[in-house]
């Protein structure tokens, strides 16, 4: 008989287990792997929403404001060069923009600032999601005439001028060709300006305090933009008079942004003054506006708390998992020692038993990780940034399945081994222990002493001495070695308890009861598997249920704090 032929007889044969084993090792794959690409996924959007969701502008974005010197280039690029230093490797947007100070219109009380930022050119693949045109056509440069400015349709209408009207704003001309409004004053490229706000729909367009006035001097004033010079040449700004600023506004791109970008981009919001303090880039001073630096703080911290909450969960599934297949093979081993005694008793050497129960374990195990591995690839397609987390399930998927082969390896080379040394056990079944003494008080004392230490911090979460958030391993594991000695335990009493059943009904007239207790009694390993699982099983659903019930009191405890209470005075 070759060896393909009897590795296939001896598939058949027990069908029943290698399937049970196949679908262990596949649910094992899938449920950790796609529990941490969810998980990773699930940051991801967390962090994106918090710097996207904010409801003020400033808290999403941050700039620098310095007077324009006698050479912008320089300017533009040290503060360049500065920023990417800073924030780097946080993918960011860095919006450049040239302003005028507050200008008087000719004949009028009113002021205008000038704007003029290549990131408000039709060109910029973000134009349309920020500016939304009413009438005319977008401003363009021009080397000759007056300059090309647009104004929010409400502040057009209070100063009486239309598309076509020319005003003399300061020291230059300006041709209205457009009126304008911003598609989403909330935008972070706008950081809340007051102007940008009177200018979108339902504004009133009046003019109001320019927050775009870093230098502390405009008032009272209103948002014209114009183009900005061609290929590097000046654009109008300086034309109207007075010092220019200049002003880099950086914002996060959320589409690309991960979770270990937050810190580093919290850092370089916090230090950008110092980043950006180069005596060929400041010009009488300079001005960080936004608070990008508490709100990316702010995530990173919720983020790592709840990355290092979900090693509990992924532990607990982990450790029931592989529990769960040495229970099964030790069930598959033993229905098969009588097997592998005759193979042995009529000439087969222990390296080829051992080698043939590899290829079966390894053929499993290999089949079922990549099983798991699919479905959990397959499942996180169909959430936000779970097609970018294949490579991480890849990686998570295969030391899951590379740990249950380990496991399934492991305990049919011990019991071929100890076929090979004549330890046959007794074959009564009298003197068998279902959980060795040794393996219960190691998985015991480990339960204890990680209830203990868990006991002791409180929470898995621990503060570094850099103030980071991390967890403490030992007591993250506390539930899942719980839960392992609570199945050691049960599986330990089994044999005392099925001995004492078998006892007790050895004077009954009926010989069903006492076959069934001697039954057990005589197989603890084939019996004591599927009771560990039931307790595993049961213990893990409790455990789910009582973290589960806590989303209830969590959820009214933000109700209570967003509504607040009533305030009563005396």
């Amino acid at each position: 008989m070759g060896v393909l032929r009897l590795l296939l007889r001896r598939a058949r044969a027990g069908l029943g287990l290698l399937a049970t084993l196949l679908l262990l090792t596949a649910g094992t794959t899938a449920v950790v792997a796609g529990t941490v690409g969810y998980a990773r996924a699930g940051a991801i959007e967390a962090g994106r929403e918090a710097l996207s969701a904010s409801s003020e502008p400033a808290e999403s974005a941050v700039s620098a404001t310095t007077r324009q010197g006698a050479d912008p280039a320089t300017q533009e690029a040290v503060a360049r060069a500065a920023i990417a230093g800073a924030f780097s490797p946080a993918p960011v947007e860095v919006v450049a923009s040239e302003l005028s100070e507050p200008r008087q219109v000719a004949g009028r009380a009113e002021r205008l600032v000038a704007l003029s930022s290549p990131s408000l050119l039709p060109g910029d693949p973000s134009f349309r999601d920020r500016v939304g045109l009413v009438a005319g056509r977008w401003p363009e440069a021009s080397a000759d005439g007056p300059v090309e400015g647009a104004l929010p349709p409400a502040f057009a209408d209070g100063l009486g001028v239309g598309v076509g009207d020319v005003l003399t704003v300061g020291d230059a001309e300006v041709t209205v060709v457009a009126t304008w409004q911003p598609v989403d004053p909330d935008d972070p490229i706008w950081l809340g300006d007051p102007p940008v706000a009177a200018a979108a729909p339902g504004g009133d367009g009046a003019p109001v305090d320019d927050a775009a006035a870093s230098a502390g001097e405009r008032d009272g004033t209103g948002l014209l933009i114009v183009p900005p010079g061609e290929g590097g040449a000046a654009g109008p700004v300086p034309s109207f008079g007075g010092d220019p600023y200049l002003r880099w506004t950086v914002l996060p791109d959320t589409e690309r942004m991960l979770p270990e970008h937050l810190a580093v981009l919290a850092g370089g919001a916090t230090d950008l003054r110092a980043s950006m303090d180069d005596p060929d880039l400041v010009v009488r001073g300079l001005v960080v506006d936004g608070d990008l630096a508490p709100t990316a703080a702010r995530a990173a911290e919720d983020l790592a708390a709840a990355r290092a909450l979900s090693v509990v969960p992924i532990t607990v599934l982990l450790l029931v998992s592989i529990i769960a297949v040495v229970q099964i093979t030790r069930v598959q081993a033993a229905t098969r020692a009588a097997e592998a005694e005759l193979l042995m008793a009529r000439g087969a050497a222990r390296r080829q038993v051992l080698w043939w129960t590899l290829l079966e374990a390894g053929g499993t195990g290999l089949a079922g990780t990549v099983l798991g591995v699919g479905l959990a690839v397959g499942a996180l397609q169909t959430v936000p940034s779970g097609p970018s987390q294949t490579g991480t399930v890849l990686l998570v998927g295969t030391a899951a399945g590379a740990a249950v082969l380990v496991s399934l390896v492991a305990v049919n080379a011990l019991q071929v081994r100890a076929l090979d040394a004549g330890r046959t056990g007794d074959r009564s079944g009298r003197g068998r222990e279902a959980v060795p003494v040794a393996a219960l008080v190691f998985v015991v004392g480990a339960g204890l002493l990680a209830l203990w230490q868990l006991h002791l911090y409180e929470s898995p979460l621990i503060t570094t001495g850099t103030g980071e958030v991390g967890v403490d391993l030992l007591a993250s594991a506390a539930p899942a070695l719980l839960l392992a000695s609570a199945a050691a335990l049960t599986a330990a009493g089994l044999g005392p308890f099925a001995r004492s059943l078998e006892r007790l009904t050895a004077p009954c007239t009926g010989a069903v009861a006492h076959l069934a207790a001697t039954q057990v009694a005589r197989r603890l390993v084939v019996y004591a598997a599927p009771l560990a699982l039931v307790v595993l099983a049961s213990g893990t659903t409790t455990i789910a249920s009582l973290y589960a019930s806590t989303a209830g009191g969590l959820r009214d405890d933000l109700a209570t704090l967003g509504t607040g209470a009533d305030l009563r005075a005396p």
